[in-house]
């Protein structure tokens, strides 16, 4: 976990053939299987619980996937479930965070600011749940997939209502963005 990261550094952009400033985000969506889900439930109860619950929903809500999280080369922005915001070093992410099934590679013309989003209320778990099988966007739960879609909003992308990590995989994948199966 970064504690002070200089996040103007960290902004992936570059600049394109027309001079334009540009970049990119990486959005990582985390698909958990049965296997590490007990895991979990026998080092942390109270955590297995909260993944529990979001496995359920995942279920149904049919999604594949029941975690996204965005980055850039640098730095990537995850909501804990055990906390608010939490950004990590990208290396490190992709080699500890378990269950990473895809990546989407989007390009901006704007980075975000990363560090708007460190004072974030924490996600409610049981409010996810009940926004994806109600399907309601209007509860505010600042989950996983609401902050990932503001980051992408605030890169310049029109990303519309989305409230399960599938939904949004379908919307980038519609989009046409590079997509890699991580293994």
């Amino acid at each position: 976990m970064l504690e002070n990261p200089p996040i103007s550094s960290l902004d992936g952009c570059d600049y394109n053939e027309q001079g334009k400033r540009c970049g990119y985000v990486i959005v990582y969506f985390v698909a958990r299987k049965p296997k590490c889900i007990t895991k979990i439930v026998r080092r942390s109860p109270v955590l297995g619980f909260a993944v529990m619950l979001i496995c359920l929903g995942r279920w149904m809500c049919r999604s594949q996937a029941d975690h996204v999280s965005v980055g850039n080369s640098w730095i990537v922005l995850e909501v804990a479930r055990t906390s608010s915001i939490v950004l990590y070093p990208t290396s490190q992410y992709i080699l500890h965070r378990k269950g990473l099934a895809v990546a989407f590679t989007v390009p901006v013309e704007k980075s975000p600011d990363w560090g708007k989003y460190l004072g974030q209320p924490k996600a409610n778990v049981l409010f996810t749940i009940l926004k994806w099988m109600m399907n309601d966007p209007s509860l505010i739960t600042y989950d996983c997939v609401e902050t990932t879609a503001a980051v992408l909003r605030d890169c310049g992308l029109a990303v519309p209502s989305v409230i399960t990590p599938q939904q949004l995989h379908d919307w980038l994948e519609e989009q046409g963005y590079g997509r890699t199966e991580i293994h």
